[in-house]
């Protein structure tokens, strides 16, 4: 599944999904993208469900309200787990990536994290 349609603003989040397990969403930096997390996804999925995807107004995903804010993009990150169905869901970001991961897992603390 390479898109997820996340909220109702009609944006499209492109993901690369691989391995199975626990999910592990890597979110990747301003100006990045999913490709940024290539080297590291086929060390991590051997172990998780590894998740690496597309934020808003980057690489392949839309930006239909032509806005970057954090809360929007937490919106997005808690939009793309529930489009996702995952309950819980441990995150890695770097840069930006890992400010914007921080709100939802502040907000939304039971959905983040290690079980």
């Amino acid at each position: 599944m390479p898109y997820a349609h996340v909220n109702d603003i009609d944006m499209t989040l492109y993901c690369e999904v691989e391995g199975e397990g626990e999910p592990l969403i890597l979110v990747h930096g301003l100006l990045g993208s999913a490709a940024d997390w290539r080297r590291f996804v086929p060390l991590l999925a051997g172990a998780y469900r590894v998740i690496a995807l597309d934020l808003r107004g980057h690489g392949r995903t839309n930006n239909p309200q032509g806005r970057l804010r954090n809360h929007l993009l937490r919106d997005d990150l808690l939009g793309f787990m529930r489009a996702l169905d995952l309950a819980r869901a441990a995150v890695i970001g770097y840069s930006l990536g890992g400010t914007w991961g921080w709100p939802p897992a502040s907000c939304a603390s039971a959905a983040f994290g290690r079980s």
